[in-house]
């Protein structure tokens, strides 16, 4: 008796909608609407005033990683509320 063997798929299944990173128990997502305080509350002298300077300016997180925001980044302001989920 032969065996049929499944040859794999070729193109990597996406989960669409998938989340990019939780935020204080709240998923987030690609178009999740992401609101920042008008000053820039980092140091002067690091080089995450002049990265918050860049992504603080975009209106989702797509934008915002877009413009150079990292996860960490993203996590620590919202944690700090530098970021609010609108």
């Amino acid at each position: 008796m032969k065996s049929s063997k499944i040859a794999p798929t070729t193109t990597p299944v996406e989960i669409e909608n998938k989340p990019l990173m939780n935020l204080g128990g709240v998923y987030a997502y690609a178009e999740t609407h992401l609101e920042f305080v008008a000053n820039n509350p980092k140091r002067s002298s690091g080089k995450a005033h002049s990265r918050f300077e860049n992504y603080s300016k975009a209106k989702t997180v797509s934008e915002a990683i877009a413009l150079g925001a990292t996860k960490a980044d993203l996590r620590y302001d919202f944690d700090h509320k530098f970021v609010a989920i609108v």
